[in-house]
């Protein structure tokens, strides 16, 4: 047992030595001055990290681990039952499809939409099983009966909402001040929004080349049930409420695709992510595509996990949701049928599993049945509908002045060092080149991305198609073949933040494990949670400088006095 701990310790000092070594060479390589030092250091860093590693144990989880494809009350009844509500569905979807013209969100339309929906939801979903009544009515009777209420709190629950406390706090101290001033996007999006609140409900928005509705009819809610102005700051709640929420989201996620403690320090890492805030707290749509595809991965990762045909459903019913958000978004379709269907064949050829062919159709058929109003614009203004995307990939704009296999060439690698190298340079998304990742996070990054390709290479299924993931949510970014100057761009890459900040965390993970298994159960503990928390300390303080100091500052030097020369019209005017 001595000789085990030993090797643990040593193992433990050399991971933790092999971090430092690369947080070291990450901050001289964005020093500027000692860049070759840098580069030595990060790549003796993840060398190190690799060996030292090399035969812990992964903690990513196992895929195929339960394949039920189909409830066992599949009778001749039931089965034709399943085939009316289905039929019933898809025939008020039908309806709902023709009543969606003149991009307009009626009452008729919404009714058959939404009632379609659920016909579809009840035909498909798998029965609960029976409920016992004598015991629903025995622990009711037994709560109300009880003499005091007993709530217990696990450590992990205290640190998940210590984790969302800290989210909610970047994301909305000095929020009506940080950041101080619109821009016309803003402008158009209040316009939208004040449609929205005079009766006129467009499905798509074609104001400013064409806008997806979602944050703006929530907006309109917000705006409507609360009494608050229609302003930048009723903008800015909307966008941060949706980052928190994606914050909680990743803790999902991350705890599908390997445990509970690896989800929590990915979700205080996006929590205090100055990437993350920057994007949420600026108003417009951004934080939606995070959101919508940890939301989506979630299920995903599910359905590749177990086969439930509620995970693909819900899959599919995320996916289609989520292209109502943000334009990047739209990505994710081809990602996730992708990945499913590649699952389905390697199941296939290994296993003779076919059941999981139906569950990945109904994946797509619930994604399409939620498209359906957005469809309808599709197909009635394609232009518009893809207006915007194909002013960046085709010369529709401005002609793409080189060969485009050189120019993805070279916007492919311009994304690929925006976490560690040099940033977006769009003043109002970022402060202009910085990286997306401060130099802590950049450094954790850099060696989750070598472990993972590790065990991609050792053939772990889940770490191949992370990588994958990662890859085609940096695609939308990359596109920009027509304004290359335009990559990276954090908004279009922000759909790889909840994967990015997971691949962060194994580093960071894997040495605290380590470190805890060599101080045994009584010191292990304590030590491996200093260790987390000093790091996560270190990457909070940098992100809080980055962005309430140096990106409030360069936001306010770079904007407009918007407000002050409102004030002056104003005033005029009164006169």
């Amino acid at each position: 047992m001595a000789i085990g701990r030993n090797a643990a310790f040593r193992d433990a000092a050399i991971l933790i030595l092999a971090l430092a070594l690369s947080i070291v060479g990450q901050r001289l390589l964005l020093g500027r001055q000692f860049i070759l030092d840098g580069i030595l250091l990060i790549a003796a860093g993840l060398g190190i990290f690799l060996w030292a590693g090399r035969k812990m144990a992964p903690p990513l989880a196992e895929l195929g681990r339960n394949t039920a494809t189909w409830p066992s009350t599949s009778k001749e009844k039931r089965r034709r039952s399943r085939l009316a509500f289905s039929l019933a569905g898809m025939g008020a979807l039908a309806l709902a499809f023709l009543s969606f013209g003149g991009n307009s969100f009626n009452p008729l339309g919404v009714l058959l939409w939404l009632g379609g929906l659920s016909l579809l939801l009840y035909a498909f979903w798998a029965p609960m099983g029976p409920v016992s009544w004598p015991g629903f009515r025995r622990n009711l009777g037994g709560f109300f009966t009880s003499k005091g209420l007993r709530l217990h709190l696990s450590w992990t629950a205290l640190a998940l909402a210590g984790a969302l406390l800290l989210a909610v706090f970047f994301r909305f101290y000095q929020l009506e001040v940080v950041p101080g001033e619109m821009t016309s996007d803003h402008a158009e999006k209040i316009l939208d929004i004040q449609d929205i609140l005079e009766g006129r409900h467009p499905i798509f928005f074609p104001r400013n080349t064409g806008r997806e509705p979602l944050q703006f009819y929530v907006t309109a809610a917000y705006v409507y049930v609360t009494g608050a102005p229609l302003n930048y700051l009723a903008l800015k709640v909307i966008t941060a409420l949706f980052s928190v929420l994606t914050v909680a989201m990743v803790y999902l996620l991350a705890r599908e695709v390997a445990d509970e403690k690896l989800a929590l320090i990915a979700t205080l890492f996006v929590a205090i992510s100055k990437w993350h805030v920057a994007t949420s707290r600026v108003g417009l749509r951004f934080p939606l595509a995070p959101l919508m595809v940890a939301v989506t991965l979630y299920f995903t990762v599910r359905a590749l996990k177990h086969g439930q045909r509620k995970d693909y459903v819900f899959a599919g019913l995320a996916l289609g949701a989520g292209l109502y958000g943000y334009t990047a978004f739209r990505v994710v379709p081809f990602l996730v049928v992708g990945l499913l269907a590649t699952e389905l064949l390697v199941r296939f050829f290994t296993s003779k599993e076919k059941g999981q062919f139906t569950n990945l159709v109904l994946a797509g058929l619930f994604c399409l049945a939620v498209f359906i109003p957005l469809g309808r614009y599709m197909i009635d203004r394609p232009r518009m509908f893809w207006y915007r995307v194909l002013t960046r990939v085709s010369s529709l704009e401005r002609p793409v002045s080189q060969d485009p296999a050189l120019v993805l060439k070279d916007t492919l690698v311009a994304t690929a060092l925006m976490f560690n190298w040099k940033g977006d340079v769009v003043w109002l998304n970022n402060v202009p080149g910085d990286p997306s990742l401060d130099y802590v996070t950049g450094a954790l990054f850099l060696s989750g991305l070598g472990y993972l390709t590790v065990q991609a290479i050792r053939n772990r299924r889940l770490a191949i198609y992370l990588l994958v993931s990662l890859l085609a949510l940096l695609l939308p970014s990359a596109l920009s073949l027509a304004f290359p100057g335009e990559s990276p761009s954090v908004v279009r890459a922000g759909g790889a933040i909840p994967l990015v900040f997971i691949i962060a965390a194994f580093p960071l993970y894997l040495a605290a494990e380590r470190l805890k298994t060599a101080l045994g159960t009584r010191a292990g503990p304590l030590a491996a949670t200093a260790c987390i928390l000093v790091v996560l300390l270190a990457a909070g303080k940098l992100n809080y400088d980055r962005y309430f100091r140096d990106y409030a500052e360069q936001y306010r030097r770079s904007s407009w006095n918007s407000t002050e020369m409102a004030r002056v019209i104003q005033g005029f005017a009164e006169t």
